[in-house]
Formats: structure tokens, sequence, C-alpha cells
């Protein structure tokens, strides 16, 4: 089963950030980070700006990304933290119910789509941005494998970031030695 790639964006200003609540069917009226799927062939930092204005109305650009965060369901999101260049908060997707600043405070108080969100703030809070340039062409790779693009992703991360070099070789070797270990068991099929 092949995951997807996520882009969401983290606004925050002072001690609120910038959440939309969902309108779609299997998750409606929970609250989320603003974001959506990479289309194919679409540059990293293009699709979190889409969806960011599609879910919010803002125009906005990344200026460094938070953290790659893998989910049970198969799923790579990437979260980039924002700078709003206008402030004309109105959704403009049929996705989205509202949106709106949340005091951090109260955020655990809200219906959450992912408790990911808590984790994101945390780690914001805790480290430094990772330079969007660092997997900016990843949307342009054509690659097969979900695994592939992680290891990819990881070792883009892993030799030109500021993140804890030593936490991150441990999952390139984990991922190294599972593509390895599918891999036989593919041939051997």
């Amino acid at each position: 089963m092949s995951g997807t790639i996520i882009c969401a964006g983290l606004i925050k200003h002072k001690d609120k950030i910038l959440l939309v609540q969902e309108n779609k069917t299997h998750i409606e009226d929970k609250w989320s980070l603003p974001a959506g799927r990479l289309e194919y062939g679409e540059k990293l930092s293009k699709c979190v700006r889409r969806e960011v204005f599609e879910e919010t109305g803002l125009d906005s650009k990344p200026i460094g990304i938070i953290g790659i965060y893998f989910t049970k369901s198969n799923n790579t999101i990437i979260i980039y933290k924002m700078k709003v260049l206008d402030s004309n908060l109105e959704p403009q997707s049929n996705d989205v119910k509202d949106a709106k600043m949340v005091p951090i405070s109260e955020i655990e108080s809200y219906d959450l789509r992912s408790n990911y969100i808590l984790k994101v703030l945390e780690d914001y809070e805790k480290r430094d941005l990772i330079p969007i340039e660092s997997i900016e062409n990843i949307g342009d790779v054509k690659l097969k494998t979900r695994e592939k693009l992680k290891l990819k992703l990881l070792n883009k991360i892993y030799t030109k970031s500021f993140l804890n070099k030593l936490g991150l070789f441990s999952i390139l070797i984990v991922l190294y030695t599972y593509i390895k270990y599918k891999t036989k068991l593919n041939k051997d099929i």
C-alpha cells in the first residue's frame, strides 16, 4: 500500500495558532492545521501555500520546516512554519467550515482531527527549523515506493539540517534495513 505526502502549515501569532474546522463527511467538525495532499510533480512549498490559501484564504509563504511525521495510515506529513503575507481569513474551499486563530492554551479543548498538532507545537518550541531547500525538490522525484521516498527525505534532512543527526541516522538505518528486507521478500515470492 502506497502512502500519501501531505503538506501542512503552522501559522502562529503570539500565543495563538490557526486551525481549520473540517467539513468532509468522515472528519466533519474536527479541527486541524491547514493541510492537503501533494499533487503529482508539485513542489512541496507550492503545495503548502496552495493548501493554506484554499483552506484559509490567506496568502502565505513557508519559512522553514518544523518536522516530518509518519502516520499509522502510511502517510507522510511535512509541517511548515508559515509567514502570512495578508490577513484576509476566509476559507476558499467547501472542505472547510471555519478557520480561526485559537489560543494555544485552549487547543486540547478542541475536537482535534489528530493529536499530532500537540507534537508539532512541542517540536516547534524545541528545535530549529529545517531549511526548505533541504527537501524542496522531492515532489519532482519520480519514486515508485513510499519507502524510497522516506529514505531520500530523511537522507536529505540528515545531511543538510540542524536536527539531531544521531537520531536521524538511526531512523535511516532502520528504513534501509526495512527496504532491504522487503526487497528480499519480494524476490522470494
